[in-house]
């Protein structure tokens, strides 16, 4: 949106005895400030999931700030989740449910985390990757269990990732 404001000399003024160039900014405040009101936002969405194709589908697919409730199950994947910035990934308890390595999951443990030469890291070896640098902030993580790491190089993977949030979560 482009809006041009003219600028009237000082000696022009309305019937209120205000300048022009007053009326015409408040004019335009007051248009911005209807226009901000009355524009729709867009929700983030609440998913429920009860397999792995949903889980999947709602992680790597999904919006930013969108929140994915895991149903109770184990749940077999077979490559990394790919969160969104401000995503809540919840799942029904760290007893309730569990993720899992699919056994055709076979990453490669070769390469582990290098802070100096990121990208030469094996990012599919992690249930949750979070991206390098990218903006991907806000992710909360809770209520759940990520089993069968000795497959895997590790649960969570990312760099430069500010306020990621994990809690109640089981590592084995």
């Amino acid at each position: 949106m482009y809006i041009h404001v003219t600028q009237q000399p000082q000696s022009a003024l309305n019937l209120k005895g205000r300048s022009t160039q007053s009326v015409s900014i408040t004019r335009v405040l007051i248009f911005l400030i209807l226009l901000l009101a009355i524009a729709p936002a867009i929700p983030a969405a609440t998913v429920n999931v009860d397999d792995a194709a949903q889980l999947v589908s709602a992680v790597n697919d999904g919006a930013a700030g969108d929140t994915i409730n895991i149903a109770a199950g184990t749940y077999l994947l077979s490559a990394s989740l790919k969160p969104k910035a401000g995503m809540v990934i919840k799942g029904a308890g760290m007893n309730s449910t569990i993720l899992r390595p699919a056994p055709s999951w076979t990453p490669g443990l070769a390469t582990l985390i290098d802070p100096v030469n990121w990208n030469g890291v094996n990012t599919s070896a992690y249930f949750f990757y979070l991206g390098n640098n990218n903006g991907n902030n806000n992710v909360t993580i809770s209520e759940l269990a990520m089993d069968g790491l000795k497959q895997l190089q590790g649960a969570v993977c990312g760099n430069s990732i500010d306020r990621l949030t994990i809690h109640h979560v089981y590592f084995h």
